[in-house]
């Protein structure tokens, strides 16, 4: 869930500045896109990825992963906001921008491929288990990954609560 919230934060902060008529910093278009196709594929990914770590109370590694890469693209654009901001009008260095965000983009892109492996695993054992219409036991799969999603929200507040 925290994975996705962030995804979903940082699109947030793209389109915000995108649509801004006087935006404070101006994204390598580049960039923009980039980011948003691989915030889009996580985003989707998520959507049916169950971790199956029933057997502990950690967050996935995946997930914690594809958070901290959301987070961090959030803190460089902030940061960069931040910095143009109280700047008092001079230009700030785009090149760090670029460089901090080219990092980022690389390490989601890390594991935009992770992802893309689990999903052709998954997507392996699911045409072996119903090849005459693989694609409605995905359907079903996709429904029934939410089953329990109440209970770990819960959990997941509790433990963030203390």
């Amino acid at each position: 869930m925290a994975a996705y919230a962030a995804l979903v934060s940082v699109m947030n902060i793209i389109d915000t500045l995108h649509k801004h008529p006087h935006s404070p910093i101006s994204l390598h278009p580049e960039q923009v896109e980039s980011v948003t196709e691989k915030v889009t594929f996580l985003e989707e990914f998520l959507e049916v990825y169950n971790p199956r770590l029933d057997y502990s109370k950690e967050a996935d590694p995946l997930e914690s992963r594809i958070a901290d890469a959301a987070y961090a693209a959030e803190d460089i654009i902030e940061s960069c906001i931040v910095d143009q901001i109280t700047s008092d009008g001079e230009k700030i260095d785009s090149d760090s921008l670029y460089e901090a965000l080219e990092k980022v983009i690389g390490d989601m892109d890390v594991i935009k491929n992770e992802a893309m492996e689990i999903k052709q695993t998954l997507g392996v054992h699911t045409t072996k288990s119903m090849p005459s219409d693989s694609s409605k036991f995905f359907l079903i799969a996709k429904e029934s990954v939410m089953v329990g999603a109440d209970e770990l929200l819960l959990e997941m507040k509790d433990k963030r609560d203390g």
